[in-house]
């Protein structure tokens, strides 16, 4: 059996390298901008030139706009991705322990010796089964609503926010 380990506190570091490498693209592109030759820059004489050049710093510049946004949505991902790992660690988490109380509610029962034995421990594990699946079912939508309201910041503060470092999740680990 193969397993994964992911450290999100080393991918927030990951996407905060990418952050520091769109740094470079996007001073070339605020200096594309500002030195962007505009009709006067060459005079009467060579005003030909504007528009032969102007093609090549269109296409440089949208270059350019397109490397620093894709920097930024690289880095935004991965943050992404750290937040991912972390609210799937709460799930199993929370799954684990749903497990861990139906173990807990047939292990001390006292099974009939009757003929109905079966029966009885059938319906007592289903019972249980069905209080941790609820259970369950609570702690998962905890976990999907707070992702959900951790997305809409992210979307309302755009790309340039800071990220929160962790994620709430309402009820996580609570027992009902």
């Amino acid at each position: 059996m193969s397993v994964l380990g992911m450290d999100p506190g080393a991918l927030r570091l990951h996407a905060a390298r990418v952050d520091v490498l769109a740094g470079e693209p996007r001073s070339a592109l605020e200096a594309a901008r500002a030195t962007a030759a505009d009709h006067d820059a060459f005079g009467v004489l060579c005003s030909f030139l504007v528009p032969v050049l102007a093609g090549t710093q269109t296409t440089g510049i949208a270059a350019c706009a397109t490397t620093v946004g894709s920097l930024a949505t690289a880095a935004t991902e991965v943050r992404a991705v750290a937040t991912g790992v972390e609210v799937t660690d709460v799930t199993v988490a929370a799954t684990a322990t749903g497990i861990g109380r139906v173990v807990d509610a047939v292990r001390d029962r006292a099974w009939p010796a009757a003929v109905g034995a079966g029966e009885a421990v059938v319906d007592a594990t289903r019972e249980a089964g069905e209080e941790a699946a609820r259970w369950g079912v609570r702690q998962t939508a905890g976990v999907i609503a707070g992702t959900a309201r951790w997305i809409e910041r992210l979307e309302e503060a755009g790309p340039s926010a800071p990220l929160p470092v962790g994620v709430p999740v309402p009820g996580a680990g609570v027992a009902p």
